[in-house]
């Protein structure tokens, strides 16, 4: 298949879109080449390369993959605000980095314009963990082509992007010069830990814990004596996820509404969060990387899972739960229950998302780290749009983790 960028999709330096593929600063022209796909039908256009690249890099997040970003920015990106870079060596696609433009909003106003990566920027809550999609041969490499690439062409008052734990630090030296000093100042943004619990060698079993695998007989144990009926019921085709996705909405919200527990939002009645995730796993789901588990008790959903499949890790996605099965843990015994088919199928590893808390490090103590970075350029207007929107943004989580001690604290 031929899976040359299209003219249009290309911009070089001081030209206008649709220019040829251009070579990136300081990278030779024989071995890395840049170019941007600007619309929907770019990203459409590169699809079949960009699905290869995903699966040839064997990256265990499954927000990266083309499906579930292609999906976002249907819902969530104008057509004239996307900003993805194409990586190419000797015409074979090793890196994407899919951006988007968005104006951050200031005190009610729009403020600063931002490059952010796809699935960030706070239009829903869905998309957990964002990286660059590089091949891991050429990984350094290709990080600093992206990064000097669209550091010396973007147009925006700062931009943010993540790193994986395989990726390593940012490189000031990456960034363009203006005179004796770089055009963008390098922050470090923060750091989002995931519980991972390795399946790989583990043939004579998975690896649990011994308090869990005696809280999980217990479980069972007082279940059977009570005389109910367990089941667990697998939705992997692409026409069975309506219907288990209807479980997952009336649980999830079900879950959001309990109180003297820690707090789960229902984010999924957040602007177009259904209608998106309802598109990104179906067509997940047809190629295989996405599942429902539904736990029945009494032949009654008592609690669901979503689970994203990315190159051998099941990603523990959205849940929910009966609140009145509650003190059956009935969540405990689904995400046994998908890590007993994670190690049956092969899979070498189950992430449990982002946020330790005792419940998910009580399956594991195994953290892996991506690092978000944010440059911001190096003017007085960008300095003093980015210092008001970065003390808005602070008092908007202090205000927020306050409601939700609030919350947890019950009426």
């Amino acid at each position: 298949m031929n899976t040359r960028i299209p003219g249009a999709a290309f911009t070089a330096y001081g030209t206008t879109r649709g220019a040829e593929e251009h070579q990136s600063p300081s990278i030779s022209r024989s071995t890395l080449s840049v170019g941007h796909g600007r619309s929907l039908q770019d990203l459409r256009d590169q699809l079949p390369a960009w699905e290869r690249l995903y699966t040839v890099s064997g990256v265990n997040n499954p927000f990266v993959d083309p499906l579930w970003l292609m999906a976002w920015a249907e819902h969530y990106v104008g057509e004239n605000d996307l900003d993805v870079i194409f990586v190419r060596s000797d015409g074979r696609l090793v890196g994407v980095a899919p951006f988007y433009r968005s104006r951050a909003r200031l005190l009610g106003r729009l403020g600063p314009s931002r490059l952010l990566l796809l699935g960030s920027g706070g239009r829903d809550n869905l998309t957990e963990l964002t990286e660059l999609l590089v091949l891991k041969q050429q990984c350094r490499a290709i990080l600093k082509t992206i990064v000097t690439d669209i550091t010396f062409s973007a147009d925006c008052d700062w931009l943010e992007f993540a790193f994986a734990a395989q990726h390593g630090w940012l490189e000031t030296q990456w960034l363009p010069m203006r005179g004796q000093h770089p055009r963008f100042v390098a922050l470090h943004k923060g750091t989002t830990a995931s519980v991972i619990l390795e399946l790989l060698g583990t043939s004579d079993g998975i690896p649990l814990k011994r308090n869990m695998r005696r809280n999980l007989r217990h479980r069972n144990n007082q279940l059977q004596r009570q005389g109910a009926t367990i089941g667990i019921e697998r939705l992997n085709r692409a026409d069975q996820m309506e219907y288990g996705l209807q479980i997952l909405s009336r649980l999830h919200r079900a879950r959001s509404t309990m109180h003297g527990v820690p707090f789960h939002p229902d984010m999924l009645q957040v602007g177009r969060a259904r209608a998106f995730l309802g598109d990104a796993v179906t067509s997940m789901a047809a190629a295989g990387r996405a599942a429902i588990f539904v736990l029945h008790i009494d032949r009654q959903p008592a609690a669901v899972q979503l689970v994203l499949i990315a190159n051998g890790c099941y990603y523990m996605a959205l849940s929910g739960l009966d609140p009145t099965r509650w003190h059956a843990s009935p969540l405990t015994l689904l995400t046994a229950a998908v890590i007993d088919d994670a190690h049956a199928c092969g899979a070498n590893r189950v992430n449990l998302s982002t946020g330790p808390n005792t419940a998910k490090l009580s399956w594991s103590e195994h953290l892996e780290y991506h690092q978000e970075f944010l440059l911001f350029r190096r003017s007085v207007l960008a300095s003093t749009r980015f210092a008001a929107y970065w003390q808005a943004r602070s008092f908007e989580r202090i205000w927020h983790e306050y409601r939700l001690q609030r919350r947890l604290a019950g009426p």
